[in-house]
């Protein structure tokens, strides 16, 4: 049985994020299932375990009803120019166009200082 009474969408400053289905953030929790740690990793461990709460990697909103929303991974964001962009946005762009039956995205390299973004 999962008991997950204890999930929130915070910030980088484990502060929950407003319950609008906009403003994004880190899922947390305190639930029954979640692992011990990590094997023989204790540093590992105090990461995903900082503030007393499980740091899932995934990204979401909460809704104004309590159900929260998906949206993304920590891994899978770019930062380019001092802003984050999502890689599902990324690929959301060649989608929308009635010609695309597909789409990824990959970091290309450039002597530039932000990584770039090629869909």
């Amino acid at each position: 049985m999962i008991q997950a009474e204890n999930l929130r969408v915070v910030d980088d400053t484990m502060t929950d994020v407003p319950a609008d289905g906009n403003t994004m953030g880190e899922i947390v929790m305190r639930i029954n299932n979640v692992m011990a740690g990590y094997y023989r990793d204790p540093e590992a461990t105090a990461e995903a375990f900082r503030g007393g709460w499980f740091h899932s990697g995934c990204l979401g909103v909460m809704h104004p009803d309590g159900y929260i929303e998906l949206r993304d991974h920590l891994k899978d964001i770019v930062i380019s120019g001092g802003e984050n962009i999502s890689t599902t946005k990324v690929e959301q762009v060649p989608m929308s166009s009635p010609t695309s039956a597909s789409t990824g995205w990959a970091a290309a390299n450039h002597s530039g200082t932000s990584p770039r973004t090629t869909a």
